[in-house]
């Protein structure tokens, strides 16, 4: 009898608690992985859309029979975002001067990026989620927000999207 108590093997407690920790610790390292990729994704997607969303544009005031830029955007437009990219709030500024017209978004990871004519696609020099329709109208030599020139299509309060995105 003394020798079967004897032979019988198990898990002390201490190593049970090795074993969760190390786990617990590869967890979090996944985690952490994890929202590094799905930011990186976000940020791909809204300098995608912003690309995209540029072209369609250009594309659109070739297009018109006056040459300039068009505003305001309609449904017709055919702009298409990857809705899921973009923090809530009043986002993706478009605003324009008639001849130029400049584009910004903040993505879910809270980096800012803009285009505009003048200069081509660029990332705000520091990242920030601060940005706002007076800074995308500022890259067209707009000197403040105003609807008579510039739209934004997430509606931060409501979390509605205009009726020009697809």
């Amino acid at each position: 009898m003394k020798q079967a108590l004897r032979s019988q093997t198990g898990f002390t407690i201490v190593e049970l608690l090795i074993v969760i920790v190390v786990i617990a610790i590869l967890a979090a390292i996944t985690v952490v992985a994890y929202n590094g990729i799905q930011n990186r994704a976000y940020d791909s997607a809204v300098q995608s859309d912003i690309t995209a969303f540029a072209k369609k544009v250009e594309a659109l005031k070739v297009d018109s029979t006056t040459g300039a830029v068009p505003f305001p955007l309609t449904s017709a437009a055919g702009i298409r975002v990857t809705k899921n990219a973009y923090e809530v709030r009043n986002n993706l500024y478009y605003c324009t001067n008639g001849d130029r017209f400049a584009v910004g978004a903040i993505s879910k990871s809270g980096k800012g990026y803009s285009y505009d004519t003048t200069n081509g696609q660029r990332t705000f020099t520091n990242g920030s989620t601060n940005i706002s329709g007076a800074d995308v109208c500022a890259m067209v030599g707009q000197s403040a927000w105003n609807t008579t020139y510039g739209q934004f299509a997430l509606d931060g309060p409501t979390a509605v999207w205009a009726n020009w995105v697809q």
